[in-house]
């Protein structure tokens, strides 16, 4: 960000060194002049106070301030980087006064500085910091105050960005940084916008609000999805950044073709990727509920079989649902496959993520014991055919679990495991798991040749037990399951009744619904084995 050499300075004196971050509680309202800088300006103390008249090249102002009993040695004040007098500024000082979380310092901002587009606004860029100063002479405080603004340039503790290209090619950039003593803002545009553009920015001005509010929540959380809807018809892409102490670590890019959203906690990372790029695949709205219900159901039992953090789960979880709520609608108009091969798949675009916890060595008399986690999911589909009476389609789900974890051997909560062979007394789990569903679709001269769903599991569980540091048993637990099903004879005895009037397309769609439950992945054995009379679709009969 670029700063101003004269900048707009206020300064107190005191005796006592404040916090440079709590200085100000509210704009001065006491004379109607001091609103044309309103960060310029400190409460009044009820008690008796001292008139200072202060001047720059851009600042005539008064600041009234508290006398105080002890002698004058610290300068401290506020300076801002730019004329102050618009609602952003503003903006601006309302939230330093109101507290020093990132949270507080971007409350609003973003969606005001989006909102400055629908009204014929263009770049824009302010810097307020507070300083303190070691005396109130103008050299003290000149050097103070290009301090902190130096700071909150080069180290921010938190900063958020939001990245937007045009389909005519133009980049639009928006900038929220945080020190512990300021707050900054910087908008600027590649060149002119179109009125077109400027609605097209101000309508994300929601969806980057509730994401900047998100990253910064307590608990932080993940709320992309108004800015995964940008108007596709004229931007091209969408970049949502945020970092530091204050934030959620957070990365989602959104183009015509592609998604992907990366997102780490102290305890670890997850990464989703989603191609765009078929969307002759993609399911109603109730169809991807129900598969994004299914995957998080996937997820939950991994998270319970590997010991994972649940934080870090339920962010995985929360990611997963945002980036699959709604896709594109400039793709709406590709032409949709039969409602029966619909039926056979998810309903979602392809994917692929990954959730990887950092690894723990809680035993130090066993270092090569680790506390870890690594989950992977993924889904592809492809078409293919010389035409589409004489088209297939083959859709591939896949999951993998690792993961090793300690137990207690009297509760399921981890040990505390020291050097001491008291303390050695647990089981150490180590889980490796796969996962397949493959779903087949073939036609040959235009009719259903082959309608399958193949699925695959396999577990496998190995445990050391210790007691007292020895080792008293070591175990390991496979279990393997594999199941296929035929559904083409299904679906053309379900076609058949249909033109026989048999069944009305209330009743067609029923059972549709109910097949579509067949395909999605099982990642348990035990789940596969269930007798066959159980897994029949009694709509069909």
């Amino acid at each position: 960000m670029t700063y101003l050499s004269n900048l707009n300075t206020v300064s107190q004196s005191s005796s006592t060194p404040a916090n440079a971050s709590s200085i100000l509680s509210s704009p001065a309202n006491t004379h109607a002049n001091e609103l044309k800088n309103p960060a310029a300006s400190f409460t009044p103390a009820e008690s008796a106070s001292t008139l200072v008249a202060l001047s720059s090249a851009s600042l005539q102002t008064s600041l009234t301030y508290a006398a105080l009993n002890q002698p004058e040695s610290i300068a401290h004040g506020q300076t801002w980087a730019n004329r102050s007098d618009d609602k952003v500024s503003a903006l601006m000082a309302r939230n330093v006064a109101a507290g020093n979380t990132s949270s507080s310092r971007f409350t609003g901002l973003g969606s005001a500085l989006l909102g400055r587009f629908k009204a014929g606004s263009d770049n824009f860029s302010q810097t307020v910091v507070n300083y303190l100063a070691s005396s109130h002479d103008q050299k003290s405080v000149d050097k103070a105050s290009q301090t902190e603004l130096g700071v909150l340039q080069s180290a921010p503790l938190d900063k958020i960005s939001l990245g937007v290209q045009t389909r005519s090619g133009k980049t639009v950039e928006l900038v929220l940084s945080r020190s512990a003593t300021g707050l900054g803002v910087e908008v600027k545009s590649s060149s002119k916008l179109t009125q077109a553009e400027r609605n097209a920015l101000s309508q994300l001005a929601s969806g980057f609000e509730k994401a900047t509010q998100g990253v910064t929540g307590i608990p932080p959380r993940v709320d992309i999805a108004g800015l995964a809807g940008y108007d596709t018809k004229v931007l091209s892409s969408v970049d949502f950044k945020s970092s530091g102490s204050g934030t959620l670590a957070l990365e989602f890019h959104a183009d015509a073709t592609q998604r992907s959203l990366k997102a780490a906690l102290p305890t670890g990372k997850v990464e989703l990727s989603v191609n765009l790029s078929n969307p002759a695949t993609w399911g109603s709205q109730a169809q991807r509920e129900k598969a994004i219900g299914s995957y998080l159901a996937q997820v939950d039992k991994a998270a319970s079989r590997g010991n994972a953090d649940r934080d870090l789960i339920n962010l995985f979880k929360a990611s997963f649902a945002a980036i699959h709520t709604s896709y594109p609608t400039s793709n709406t108009g590709t032409s949709r496959l039969a409602d029966q091969d619909q039926a056979m798949l998810t309903g979602l675009a392809d994917f692929q993520t990954h959730i990887r916890a950092e690894p723990v060595k809680p035993n130090p008399l066993h270092l090569e014991e680790v506390d870890a986690f690594n989950y992977q999911t993924s889904q592809t589909t492809r078409l293919s055919g010389r035409n589409n009476a004489n088209r297939a389609i083959i859709q591939q789900q896949e999951a993998k679990l690792n993961a090793s974890f300690h137990q207690g051997l009297s509760s399921a909560k981890p040990p505390i495991l020291t050097d001491q062979k008291e303390s050695q007394n647990y089981r150490y789990y180590q889980i490796e798991d796969q996962a397949s569903s493959k779903t087949s679709i073939s036609y040959r001269n235009g009719l259903l040749d082959k309608a399958s769903v193949e699925k695959t599991a396999r577990q496998s569980t190995h445990i050391k037990q210790y007691e007292m540091g020895n080792l008293t048993e070591e175990r390991d637990n496979p279990l393997s399951r594999s199941d296929s099903q035929d559904f083409s004879a299904t679906l053309n005895d379900l076609k058949t009744k249909q033109i026989r009037g048999l069944i009305d397309q209330f009743d067609r769609q029923y059972a549709l619904n109910a097949l579509n439950e067949q395909l999605f992945l099982e990642s348990s054995p035990a789940d596969l084995q269930a007798p066959a009379s159980s897994r029949n679709i009694r709509a069909f009969s």
